[in-house]
């Protein structure tokens, strides 16, 4: 019988001068869609939740939890309460929304560092220069071919990366690659 778990990718962060990489098993993350969210569902998930959801393209908030504007009327939310699910669905009240938790269909790449910039930038078009990746916002790109959300967090030299879990050796091995570390 095969052991499923010698077949996973070494997951130790990965460091290198300037930048360091720590894989994460993402807990309590949630896809929202509603349709045609108006000003008071918006204000009525604010007041149930704390997230004041981010109306505008390619921003996001990480207080009190991490909320990513990924297309008009669709986020993608991380909140560490364990039924947060349900306080999501409560808020968005008989509106037509759908709330999914997809924290296994994904993995999330932290990275710290003055390096962390180059390394995105090496596998994207986007530009990641302060001035116009700002603190805050977020993207959805290729990296590596693959599909991501990237987000940039208050700290400026903080980004995470959000990817399909199946992705998972592939992105991992792009960075080592990127970073010169096998």
């Amino acid at each position: 019988m095969t052991d499923l778990f010698a077949l996973m990718p070494n997951r130790a962060p990965i460091r290198r001068e300037a930048l360091e990489v720590d894989e994460v098993d993402p807990v309590g993350l949630f896809l929202l869609r509603t349709r045609q969210p108006d000003d008071a569902l918006i204000a009525r998930i604010a007041a149930q939740t704390g997230i004041d959801l981010p109306t505008v393209p390619n921003q996001a908030v990480s207080q009190p939890c991490f909320a990513a504007w990924l297309a008009p009327n669709e986020w993608l939310v991380q909140s560490a309460e364990v039924e947060f699910h349900q306080t999501l669905t409560k808020a968005c009240g008989d509106h037509l929304h759908h709330v999914a938790r997809v924290d296994d269909a994904y993995v999330q790449y932290d990275l710290t560092g003055s390096k962390a910039r180059d390394v995105l930038a090496h596998g994207s078009s986007l530009d990641f220069h302060p001035r116009v990746f700002r603190s805050n916002t977020c993207a959805q790109t290729l990296i590596s071919g693959v599909q991501c959300l990237i987000y940039r967090a208050a700290s400026g030299s903080r980004w995470t990366l959000f990817t399909s879990a199946a992705y998972r050796g592939h992105i991992r091995n792009w960075l080592q690659v990127t970073i010169g570390v096998n």
